[in-house]
This record gives C-alpha cells, sequence and structure tokens, in this order.
C-alpha cells in the first residue's frame, strides 16, 4: 500500500461512567458517493475502491452531502500523529467551500495541538485542545458533536479541549461538509481541514489518498475512564466534490 492519508474510524470501547440518553447512530453510514445518504451534487467525485484510497488532489478539497441528510450528531474516532522530520501534515492547510450550519472541522494548530470546530447558525463554535501530540507515536481521538451535549474532543482516552465560543451545535443541520485539508486554488471562502488519518503524510503534494471507514455512536458521556478503539470497521467507498 502506497503511504498517504489513510482515515481510520475505529470502533469505539467505552469503560467508566456514562449516560445512555441518546445514541447518536454512526457518522457516516453509507459509502460516500450519494448513493443511500444526501445528493450528490458537485462534480469530479472520487471512485474509490472498498478497502484501498482514493485519491484527492489539489481543487477538490472536500466530501459533501446535501439536502439536510448529514447526521445531527455524531462521533468520529481515528488514530493521528504529529509530522516528523522531513513530513509534511495536511492538517494544517485549508480546504475550501461555503460553510453551513451543522459543518464540523478539525485543525492540528500550531505546536500539534487539535482545535475542533463546529459551524452554528452564522459562526464557528471552538473547541480548542491543549494535549500535544507527537510524531513517535500514534494518539487516539475521538470527537463526539451534537445538540444534546455540544462538542467534546477526546485524546487516548482523556477529555480535552476548552470553549472559546459560547453555546452549542445547533439541533437543526443543513447540507454538511467534512473538510479535508488541501491547497487552495482560486480566491474563494476557505475552511479548516478536516482529517481523520492514520498516517497522514506523504513527500508528495499533489494528491492525497485516503481511505475511510464507518464510526459508532458514543452515548453522552458525563464521565470517561477510558477510550479505546478496535479497527473492525467496513471500508466505504469514496466521493470527492469540487466547488
Amino acid at each position: 500500500m502506497k503511504p498517504g492519508i489513510y482515515v481510520c474510524i475505529a470502533s469505539i470501547l467505552l469503560v467508566g461512567a456514562i449516560s445512555c440518553a441518546a445514541t447518536a447512530g454512526i457518522i457516516f453510514d453509507d459509502p460516500l458517493d450519494g448513493s443511500t445518504l444526501g445528493t450528490a451534487s458537485g462534480v469530479q467525485w472520487g471512485s474509490g475502491v472498498s478497502g484501498q484510497a482514493a485519491v484527492f488532489t489539489a481543487g477538490n478539497s472536500y466530501i459533501g452531502y446535501d439536502g439536510g441528510y448529514f447526521p445531527a450528531q455524531g462521533t468520529m474516532s481515528f488514530f493521528l500523529k504529529a509530522a516528523g522530520s522531513g513530513e509534511r501534515s495536511v492538517l494544517d492547510t485549508v480546504g475550501k467551500g461555503n460553510a453551513e450550519a451543522g459543518d464540523i472541522a478539525l485543525l492540528l494548530a500550531p505546536g500539534n495541538t487539535l482545535t475542533f470546530y463546529g459551524r452554528g447558525a452564522s459562526d464557528w463554535h471552538v473547541l480548542s485542545g491543549t494535549k500535544v501530540l507527537g510524531s513517535s507515536s500514534w494518539a487516539y481521538v475521538a470527537i463526539s458533536y451534537g445538540p444534546t451535549f455540544g462538542m467534546n474532543l477526546y485524546v487516548n482516552g482523556v477529555a480535552d479541549g476548552t470553549f472559546s465560543a459560547s453555546g452549542n451545535m445547533l439541533a437543526g443541520r443543513n447540507a454538511a461538509d467534512i473538510f479535508l485539508g488541501d491547497y487552495p486554488l482560486d480566491g474563494g471562502s476557505y475552511y479548516l481541514a478536516v482529517p481523520g488519518s492514520i498516517d497522514m503524510f506523504r513527500a508528495s503534494t499533489t494528491e492525497r489518498d485516503i481511505n475511510l471507514l464507518t464510526a459508532p455512536a458514543v452515548p453522552e458521556p458525563t464521565s470517561l475512564v477510558a477510550l479505546a478503539g478496535g479497527l473492525i470497521c467496513s471500508i466505504g467507498a469514496f466521493r470527492r466534490k469540487r466547488s
């Protein structure tokens, strides 16, 4: 398998006190080609092969859903690490597109901490992490979002991050995009990158190889002692969208 950005959305084992008031449903429950969820509204969709990688080139910077079918709440989980010597992370670049209520974004900030964004009616709600990701080992990251419990960020099973904007995600969501890191080519509105990668580095900057798997829901956490991921998931096909 050639190097690239491998998105590993893992199954989750929760150990600790949790509230089972609501389960979110999986964040990706179709093969991302518009066949069972949402409507394809762009051009140049990636073909994607189950179990293999789809290629994202500059100018095709995000996966999108239209028609209001993106889940109102959900959880993403994955492994990632900071860039090492001679490696370049795509998580610190921007995707391009118009932000709508319900969009989510994640940035690997300077200092290798995570910043999680949720789009409200007119602005971004920001959750700034403090845990530093290293380049020598993988960190297990889980992000949950929804109208009943706001936004939660976990790094290796430990809650991380503080809000810098008030309010939770809106209960009603519009067409929502998952923004992937890429180089912008024109002067549009640019928003932050979303990862989800088990290997997010490559020497070439001309393409992005991405494998995406489904993520299970988690109940609303009241406290979390441990969070572990099992890499037992189904791999979806990919589509790519050009704004």
